[in-house]
């Protein structure tokens, strides 16, 4: 992980979008009233696979950890988005969208984190910087998180369901009566 020591840039250059609660919740509703899966996912080293994206006169150097220099003062000149800079979030969350738009993924209009696939009839996936929510038909579920796997490494968790399961530091469970959430039985006295 980098520390960022100094940096002159404008806010702006580094915002990342993040989804309403509300956007994770019309996912499972979505999944709930058809009777669909809905499935986590999170990108593994999701910044590390987005591309810097700077002025041509931009450079960033980090100071690698002492383990990876035998004690050497060195820097590292840096190409990818990596954990610690500031506009990493921001980096990945192009590349995401690049990504995805390619597997025929559009943005909502009113959301920029919750997309939409018109080749899978009422798909739709909501993302939190490197999480992801899913759902689509029984039968494009398998082909959507195929499709998505093959151009962004990333592990699918099991569908929401019975058991409560955590997702963005809340617990959901999506049974045959409705949706549930709850704050994390360690955060509450």
């Amino acid at each position: 992980m980098a520390t960022q020591i100094s940096d002159k840039s404008d806010p702006d250059s580094y915002y990342c979008p993040t989804p309403k609660q509300m956007s994770h919740r019309l996912v499972m509703t979505r999944a709930f009233k058809r009777g669909w899966k809905c499935i986590p996912g999170d990108v593994t080293t999701a910044f590390l696979q987005a591309d810097l994206l700077l002025d041509d006169d931009t450079v960033v150097f980090i100071i690698p950890p002492e383990t990876e220099t035998g004690g050497r003062k060195v820097l590292w000149k840096v190409s990818k988005a990596v954990y610690g800079l500031r506009a990493s979030p921001k980096y990945f969350n192009v590349h995401f969208g690049k990504v995805v738009y390619s597997l025929g993924w559009r943005r909502t209009k009113c959301e920029p984190q919750l997309f939409f696939n018109p080749r899978f009839k009422g798909a739709l996936m909501s993302v939190h910087t490197d999480d992801i929510l899913a759902t689509a038909s029984n039968r494009d579920m398998p082909i959507l998180q195929a499709e998505i796997q093959k151009v962004l490494q990333l592990r699918w968790e099991e569908p929401l369901g019975e058991q409560w399961q955590k997702f963005l530091g809340v617990e959901w469970q999506l049974t045959s009566k409705g949706i549930k959430c709850r704050v994390p039985r360690k955060y509450v006295e």
